[in-house]
Parts: C-alpha cells; sequence; structure tokens
C-alpha cells in the first residue's frame, strides 16, 4: 500500500535480537506486512545494559526518519508511518514517539501489543540497569504516570491473563479523556502466550488499524482466524527440520 510500520521487538529492554528476534517477533511482522500490505520495518535495536535506554527509542526514531526518505519503490514519498512496538518495544515505542512529537515530527499513530509502560512493580536494579536510575515515577521509565493527551493516535492490544505488564490501558483512558482518538482490543492471551487463531486475530486487529490510521485499503480475512491450514504448516516445518 506504500505504508509504513516501524516495528520494535520486546524482550525487557535487554533481549530479543538476532535469532530470538528473527524466530518469534520477524514472524509476527511477515504475518502484519501481509495482512496490511504495509512495509514493516524490524528494527535491530540497541539494547540495555550495553546501551541504557532511551538508546532503543533513538534507533526508533533515526529508522522512522530514514523511512520517510527511503529511496526504495515499496515505501511511497511522504509514506504515513505507524510505530508499533511489543511489551518492552512498546515502551521504546512510546518515547519515540514523544521524541518525533516534540521534534514536530509526528507519526501518524502508535500501536502497542502488550505495552509496559507502567515499571512501579519492577525491581530498581532492572530499572538501575536499564536506565541508569531507579525512580519509577519519571515518566520517561513508567510513561503511564505522565501525559498522553500529545499521541497524533493510538491503539492498544491487551492480554485478558496477562499480570506481566501494565499501563495501556491506562494511556488509553487519557487520551480519550483528552479528546484523543484511542482504541483498544483485547485478547484471550498471557504475556508470552496465545494459540495460533487468537494469534491471527491480533495481527489481523493491528492490520485493520493500520489501514484506518493510513487511509490506505487492503482486502482483509472475514474470518481472521480461520484461514489457516494447519497440514500445510506441519508438512512445511517437517520439510525445513529435514524430515
Amino acid at each position: 500500500t506504500g505504508a509504513v510500520v516501524v516495528a520494535a521487538h520486546g524482550g525487557a529492554w535487554w533481549m530479543g535480537d538476532g535469532t530470538a528476534r528473527d524466530g518469534s517477533f520477524g514472524p509476527d511482522c511477515a504475518a502484519l506486512a501481509q495482512r496490511s500490505g504495509a512495509v514493516v520495518v524490524d528494527v535491530d535495536m540497541r539494547l540495555a545494559p550495553e546501551h541504557r535506554m532511551p538508546a532503543a527509542a533513538e534507533d526508533l526514531v533515526a529508522a522512522v526518519t530514514w523511512a520517510r526518505t527511503a529511496p526504495i519503490p515499496e515505501i511511497a514519498a511522504g509514506a504515513p508511518v505507524v510505530l508499533w512496538g511489543r511489551s518492552s518495544g512498546g515502551h521504546a515505542a512510546f518515547l519515540a514517539a514523544k521524541m518525533l512529537h516534540d521534534a514536530d515530527a509526528d507519526v501518524t499513530s502508535l500501536a502497542l501489543t502488550a505495552p509496559s509502560l507502567d515499571l512501579r512493580g519492577r525491581g530498581p536494579d532492572m530499572r538501575e540497569a536499564i536506565f541508569g536510575h531507579a525512580d519509577a515515577t519519571d515518566p520517561s521509565v513508567s510513561p503511564a504516570l505522565g501525559d498522553a493527551s500529545w499521541l497524533p493516535r493510538l491503539h492498544v492490544q491487551t492480554g485478558s491473563e496477562d499480570d506481566t505488564v501494565a499501563g495501556g490501558d491506562v494511556i488509553v483512558a487519557k487520551l480519550k479523556e483528552a479528546g484523543g482518538a484511542a482504541t483498544m482490543s483485547e485478547f484471550l492471551a498471557t504475556h508470552f502466550v496465545a494459540v495460533p487463531a487468537v494469534q491471527r486475530e491480533r495481527i489481523t486487529d493491528l492490520a485493520r488499524h493500520i489501514l484506518d490510521a493510513t487511509g490506505t485499503a487492503r482486502e482483509l480475512p472475514g474470518d481472521p482466524s480461520g484461514d489457516y491450514d494447519k497440514d500445510a504448516i506441519d508438512r512445511a516445518n517437517e520439510e525445513s527440520w529435514g524430515r
């Protein structure tokens, strides 16, 4: 469609690069590109503790800046850009969106899947290693405690059984209260686990938001959990395993 999604993987700010990203977040990016028709830029961000926050957010800002001027035919000139982050990547994406806003370079929308936006329940040693200090009330550490009225548009996906992260619903409520455009979808999932049908629904829900936010068009399946050939997937897996 010419639209762009800049994607930030999860992993508690220190995991998720290399083969871990390729094996877990990479397939989600591929599925989202197929469903939404957008170019999905899977960013290999700098990670803590070697690179404390906001290094990852700065990398996302650089990726958005690149996407807006990328000399490749799949990205339209002046293409709308959506920032998407999962878990700790949602935190980094939120900070990146604020940096872009402060530079008068807003993204079209911010999409967050199971975002970690309130770190008051995390240990001080962890916060110290990631942010260089342990103050969980700092909005750069816990964005859910700060202002959300500046957000251009927001979509948050939560898991009904997710007890690992917090703050996504708070940010949605704050933006709505400020008169902004904010939506939220809940899925039957823990922070790490969703059955394949639910995961397909989650990707389709995200694709629908991207299409709406960017003003682009793409045919989506009527039943997002039904267009899945398990036997074909099993055969492909067995072939890749050399069986």
